[in-house]
């Protein structure tokens, strides 16, 4: 296990379809301290059952996951279709991996109908 981030976690994300989904993701050890996560490398793929097709991988590689010292930030246009689906994130340092979060990540679509 990688140090700092040895609990896998569930965290369910809900985003819009056809808009920005925006999170910030701040890493802490167990006394509140920021964990430096520099050296970390992260990947989170979106699919549509947990061995099922992949819809979105956010990653440095892919330009919608920017790394800072304590935290991450996911940014991506979802253009898949309403529904749920499931995740899980990748964590790999100095060459050890570990899978840090998974869940359900639901893509809304609007309801009321528009009227202009």
């Amino acid at each position: 296990m990688i140090d700092n981030l040895d609990i896998s976690q569930r965290l369910d994300f809900v985003a819009k379809g056809n808009t920005i989904f925006y999170r910030i993701m701040e890493f802490y050890n167990d006394d509140d301290t920021p964990i430096n996560i520099t050296d970390y490398t992260f990947k989170l793929q979106v699919k549509t059952a947990p061995k099922g097709t992949l819809l979105i991988e956010f990653s440095e590689e892919e330009g919608n996951l920017t790394k800072f010292d304590d935290y991450i930030v996911l940014e991506q246009l979802i253009e898949i279709e309403a529904g749920k689906y499931y995740y899980d994130m990748l964590v790999t340092k100095t060459g050890e991996q570990d899978y840090y979060l998974d869940g359900e990540f639901t893509v809304l679509t609007h309801i009321t109908e528009d009227t202009i």
